[in-house]
């Protein structure tokens, strides 16, 4: 096989996984990512992309070992560096989390997820070692900085690691075990009572096991579970006011499980009325139920607006996907801009909300404006497809403000105005757009996207030598990134462009 075919072979199955990956199929996706990485075993976006398959899967350990695979050249690449924090977080690392997410923050700042990720670690850190309740109990005493918790917190127990075993050694984290392990913690009480009698410990079983051995295995486990429902759960978001009265089923779970039964449908009427009719079920809940039910099945989503945000994009989403391949269905087009309007509105409301009570985190700020952009993207997608370019500029406007600390996705987004405005004849303000991007763009290939929309940009405006300077460029940069397609196409351009001067 040749270089070209190989290499066009590796794009197709990095594809293809990719495609599945978001289809909610890692299993199947890793089947063509682990493809690729037999014709080029070393490169570090694949192994990264595998990477992320493990990691959703729970083979945390193959995912960590993939991640430290795609940083063997680069130290610093920054997704590897992301993909290792994340695997080193989900294994309960949170110290060695924080260090590589500090690292990936330091090589891009303005990446939100490092931020992020810095937050949630430092948190699980101090949550993991009983301080939760000196974060609470503190406040408005002369407050002291998430920093020095820390420091004092870790330096207090020897390091996490060791913070995280023996028996509760203080009413705070008596009281803590108590509600991560709720009725099970009645049963460790009684193990560690028998730990006390030292005769029933010293009892043997067979020759090479004592009854000690079996109570410390059991109180072992239970101290496990503590901890990885404190990682999952922090006390903090279980503080809530719980009543009696359970929902004849759990409206999170029924939510995701409606979402999955909309996406494999494939119908947009059909999606439409599975949505409607949760939206109506989780609004016969009270807020108080849906607290209860959060805390059964460990998810953050505890309300109405998030519950409803999520059935409003995924029936949109649904409606979407046929306006892409029927884009003169008018009664599809309209259910999906009116799901996407709906999901733009919970979203912008999800985050007045927050802004307006003290319990509303950085986090969870930037949960729902993270929530609002893609609302706006989709929507905005789907006046592309419609043709209905000034009404996609008016939405893209509405997500920069969103994206002010995202740099690639602003490039993107500078680029989709700017190539929006050069199909409605506005050259001046597609170069405005154009220009923004470039200035911004560090990737090559987004580079050379960009560079083609300036160089059209320059023969819509009759400017036959600024075209041909930006794609002789462009023709550079397709050279050194060795990209044999690219180079392809911008060669075809210039080629066109020398037999029209």
């Amino acid at each position: 096989m040749d270089e070209d075919a190989q290499k066009t072979q590796f794009m197709t199955l990095i594809a293809e996984g990719e495609k599945l990956y978001n289809n909610g199929e890692p299993d199947k996706a890793l089947e063509f990512y682990a493809q690729a990485l037999t014709l080029q075993p070393a490169n570090k976006h694949a192994l990264v992309a595998r990477s992320k398959c493990y990691l959703r899967i729970g083979n945390v350990e193959a995912a960590l070992n993939d991640a430290n695979l795609s940083l063997k050249e680069d130290k610093l690449f920054h997704r590897g560096l992301y993909q290792k924090a994340e695997a080193l977080y989900q294994k309960g690392d949170f110290e060695m989390a924080l260090v590589n997410f500090h690292r990936g923050c330091k090589k891009r700042p303005e990446l939100d997820e490092f931020r992020l990720g810095i937050e949630k670690s430092k948190e699980a850190i101090i949550n993991s070692l009983g301080a939760s309740e000196i974060k609470f109990a503190s406040q408005g005493k002369g407050k002291k900085s998430d920093e020095h918790r820390l420091r004092m917190a870790t330096k207090k127990y020897g390091g996490v690691r060791n913070g995280l075993t023996g028996h509760p050694t203080n009413a705070a984290e008596e009281r803590a075990q108590k509600i991560l392990l709720g009725e099970l913690y009645q049963d460790k009480e009684y193990l560690e009572r028998l730990e006390l009698d030292m005769d029933l410990m010293n009892a043997r079983i067979s020759n090479k096991e004592h009854v000690g051995d079996l109570v410390k295995s059991g109180i072992d486990y239970f101290e496990s579970k503590t901890e990885f429902w404190r990682q999952q759960k922090p006390l903090y978001s279980r503080k809530v006011n719980t009543c009696n009265t359970h929902p004849a089923s759990d409206p999170i779970t029924d939510t995701f499980t409606t979402i999955k039964q909309m996406e494999e449908s494939g119908n947009y009427q059909k999606a439409a009325e599975l949505a409607d009719e949760e939206i109506k079920r989780i609004n016969r809940c009270t807020a108080k139920q849906l607290q209860q039910a959060a805390l059964r099945v460990g998810h953050d989503l505890i309300h109405k607006q998030a519950l409803e945000y999520e059935l409003c994009l995924a029936a949109g989403k649904t409606a979407s996907q046929y306006v892409d391949h029927n884009p003169s269905d008018e009664k599809a087009a309209d259910q999906a801009r009116i799901y996407f309007e709906k999901s733009v509105e919970l979203s912008k409301a999800g985050i007045k909300k927050i802004k307006s009570t003290s319990s509303g985190t950085k986090t969870h700020q930037d949960v729902m404006k993270h929530n609002h952009s893609k609302a706006l993207f989709e929507l905005g997608h789907l006046y592309v497809v419609t043709n209905k370019l000034i009404d996609a500029i008016k939405v893209w406007e509405d997500r920069e403000v969103l994206l002010a600390n995202n740099r690639d996705e602003l490039v993107v987004l500078y680029h989709d105005i700017g190539r929006a405005q050069l199909s409605l004849n506005n050259f001046e303000k597609a170069r405005e757009y154009a220009n923004l991007s470039y200035n911004m763009v560090v990737d090559p290939v987004w580079k050379m996207n960009v560079m083609v929309l300036l160089a059209e940009i320059h023969l819509a405006s009759k400017q036959i030598d600024e075209a041909k300077k930006v794609l002789e460029n462009c023709l550079v940069i397709a050279g050194e990134q060795k990209d044999h397609s690219a180079a392809k196409a911008v060669t075809d351009l210039l080629e066109r462009l020398r037999v029209r001067i």
